[in-house]
């Protein structure tokens, strides 16, 4: 048990699993404590989860496979690029790992969290991949293949509104 005795997890955070958006309760938390014993991540974390969250028989080696993305990720590690669901908003959050960078990635995962925005949000401290983009300066952040900022902190104002903006499907 990774919760302190009594404990349990409130957040609830939205991961792509099998191409489907889910909200799964407390898997920051189990992130952070697969972190500290270095098990095999993705069926460690699933079996921490299915304590506060239910997870299909079927479907558990989608939810390893994506969840062990999903660390990697937070753990600024290199991911392969996943297979996105038609109409999920691409965003790259780029930075070499300083505070406002961090601070950036965190504000992008709690709005699309708040507003059930259907996104793959990753952050991106390569340099060559930065370069690869355009990006020279940081913090910087991508929404479907456009810099929408780079080299400040936008407003939470700003934000909500480039994301909810990507999320709104074109009017024909």
């Amino acid at each position: 048990m990774f919760f302190k005795k009594d404990a349990q997890p409130t957040k609830t955070t939205q991961v792509n699993i099998g191409g489907t958006r889910v909200g799964i309760v407390g898997l920051d938390e189990a992130v952070e404590a697969v972190a500290r014993t270095g098990t095999e991540i993705g069926a460690r974390l699933v079996e921490i989860l299915k304590e506060h969250n239910y997870i299909p028989a079927g479907a558990e080696e989608e939810y390893r496979r994506d969840l062990t993305r999903y660390y990697r990720m937070k753990m600024g590690l290199p991911v392969d690029e996943p297979a996105v669901a038609p109409g999920t908003v691409e965003v790259k959050v780029f930075g070499p790992g300083c505070a406002r960078c961090k601070q950036m990635y965190e504000q992008v995962l709690d709005i699309v969290a708040a507003e059930g925005i259907v996104a793959n949000v990753e952050y991106v401290n390569d340099m060559a991949e930065m370069a690869a983009h355009g990006v020279l300066i940081t913090p910087a952040l991508m929404i479907n293949g456009t810099v929408k900022v780079a080299g400040k902190m936008p407003s939470r104002g700003e934000l909500v509104a480039w994301l909810k903006e990507a999320d709104t499907p074109p009017s024909k």
